[in-house]
């Protein structure tokens, strides 16, 4: 949610703005979770426009604080340097100075503290698949009187949303849609599929894997996308990795059960 809350600028996204619900379903009773008032979002502060700190730092933090204090407030923060068009309707959002990476709301969350790679990587696809077209859909649905301010919220949805993707794809191999086809393993390279990158060079290994005892053990010569050879149930696990990135890996474990393998895990290292 942290990228998702940085995508629009939701600055208010505290734990007070969320909200979990148990409910009756299908299959039994679970947990649904709501996010609440996104009034200051899109550069809105709710009743007016939004500080300019908005998404540079906390409301208060000792580090910032002092760093004010003893240079006197000569030291200039990094959004303190971010232009901002003279539109009412758009109030304080912009691209050009947003690094997702160091976006904050004005409070801190635990939940965001504690996000891991793959959190993000997660999120990341869900953000980048919001492709052109989709953000101008969006946006005009909001009415904006002023075309002007239409096409710059636009144009700021799509800068924030090409930084997301860059920056969540380099901490983990952005590799995606892991499916068996024709026997093969298959997968998509998110970011080079949205044009945030090239292809990655991808080696992969595979291990008959002990679903018991999480143990595996790798199979000599296996070094293809095509599953090896089988003669009973069970399960395989690839270790898909990139001589670019080292460190950075995705473990897939297939089931084999009678003629119909399929994809039952998907793990990332960093």
């Amino acid at each position: 949610m942290h990228l998702a809350c940085a995508l629009v600028n939701h600055d208010d996204s505290r734990s007070i703005n969320t909200v979990d619900a148990v409910v009756d379903g299908p299959s039994g009773k679970y947990v649904k979770h709501y996010q609440l008032d996104f009034g200051s979002t899109l550069g809105s502060g709710s009743d007016k426009v939004n500080s300019p700190r908005s998404g540079g730092e906390y409301l208060f933090a000792w580090k910032q604080a002092a760093i004010q204090l003893f240079t006197l407030g000569l030291a200039v923060p990094r959004w303190a340097r971010a232009s901002f068009p003279d539109l009412k309707a758009v109030g304080r959002f912009e691209s050009a100075m947003f690094d997702p990476e160091g976006w904050v709301p004005e409070y801190p969350n635990p939940a965001f503290l504690n996000r891991l790679p793959d959190d993000e990587f997660w999120m990341a696809k869900q953000i980048v698949h919001l492709r052109d077209d989709d953000i101008r859909a969006i946006v005009q649905s909001a009415e904006y009187g002023d075309p002007r301010a239409s096409e710059w919220v636009t144009r700021c949805l799509i800068e924030r949303r090409d930084k997301i993707g860059r920056a969540a794809f380099r901490k983990v191999l952005p590799l995606d849609r892991f499916e068996v086809n024709g026997g093969r393993l298959e997968w998509t390279d998110v970011a080079a599929a949205c044009g945030l990158g090239r292809a990655l060079e991808i080696g992969i290994r595979w291990s008959m894997f002990d679903n018991e005892r999480e143990t595996g053990a790798p199979i000599p010569g296996e070094n293809t996308p095509r599953l090896p050879r089988m003669d009973q149930d069970g399960y395989w696990l690839a270790t898909l990795d990139s001589p670019a990135r080292p460190g950075q890996s995705v473990r897939v474990y297939v089931r084999k059960r009678g003629n119909l393998p399929r994809v039952v895990g998907i793990e990332y290292d960093w």
